[in-house]
């Protein structure tokens, strides 16, 4: 069947981003790493940084996650002692996936876009990372010590924000990638993965307790509004602009701030009552912005 490049080009992404993130500085690094591989490339000025690329050219965001995780995964795998090895294992890397890109130049697929979407994923694992630890940080720095808040309140929160972002970009024109899904269940992929990659554990019980489909829908509007205030600023400086994107930002935020709620052997809410009040909040969420559509 061949190699499917658009799986090595994000596995190669989050191989890179791992490392990237071991420096104080890992934009900066990114910058150089990139201008090192267009030499390589051979890309001339005339390469256009901004090219937008087309929906069918981007996989769905959940899938993103989980090849980017794969690929940190993979490079965790690997013991390196100081900053040293780790740019020696970034030369080797870039060199690495610069020429399986020429290579597969010679199969008439374009390096320039091979390079375009290795880039766009290398970003958006940067943006995964720090996005997932910065919100969890400004939750409970914002509106844990300032506003009052508790740890349940920053879970439906964040739940809940992706919940509402991702309800209003179900009817956008979608990527035509065969292994897209609903907008709902992408928000519940990332979220629940990247809890359970935390330790949270796994099971059946992130859907316990929710509400049966003649209950009304209540949305945690309150909340929703709190951890907008947080949240948008935010992604507007880290420049993550597609719906989507930044509603999967949020939904990683909500996985970890659930593992701080309750991992540990004394945990402040436990896992069994964390899980489903997270759920809670991203479905109704969603299905508010779903009636408000259709009404």
């Amino acid at each position: 069947m061949g190699i499917d490049t658009t799986r090595m080009i994000q596995i190669y992404a989050g191989m890179v981003a791992e490392l990237l993130l071991e420096y104080e500085l890992p934009g900066e690094m990114m910058s150089a790493l990139i201008a090192d591989m267009r030499r390589q490339l051979k890309h001339n000025k005339g390469y256009v940084e901004d090219k937008e690329l087309r929906a069918e050219q981007f996989p769905p965001i959940y899938i993103l996650d989980r090849e980017i995780e794969f690929g940190r995964c993979f490079t965790r795998e690997v013991t390196l002692e100081d900053l040293d090895e780790v740019y020696n294992a970034l030369q080797v890397l870039s060199a690495m996936i610069a020429h399986d890109m020429n290579c597969w130049a010679s199969q008439k697929l374009c390096s320039v876009e091979s390079m375009r979407l290795f880039e766009e994923c290398l970003q958006l694992a940067l943006s995964f990372e720090f996005a997932a630890q910065d919100l969890c940080d400004m939750m409970i720095e914002d509106r844990i010590a300032g506003a009052g808040w508790s740890l349940g309140d920053c879970i439906v929160g964040l739940s809940g924000l992706a919940g509402w972002r991702a309800g209003k970009t179900e009817f956008t024109p979608k990527s035509s990638h065969p292994a897209n899904l609903p907008a709902l269940d992408q928000m519940m992929f990332i979220l629940t993965q990247e809890a359970i990659r935390l330790g949270v554990p796994s099971g059946p019980d992130w859907r316990m307790g929710l509400a049966a489909n003649d209950v009304p829908v209540d949305p945690p509007v309150d909340l929703i509004e709190g951890t907008k205030f947080v949240c948008d600023a935010y992604l507007d400086f880290i420049n993550v602009k597609r719906p989507l994107h930044r509603a999967a930002l949020i939904a990683k935020a909500a996985g970890r701030m659930i593992a701080v709620a309750s991992g540990g052997d004394l945990p402040e809410i436990e896992p069994a009552l964390a899980k489903p009040l997270a759920m809670m909040a991203l479905f109704e969420s969603f299905k508010y912005q779903d009636m408000a559509r259709t009404a």
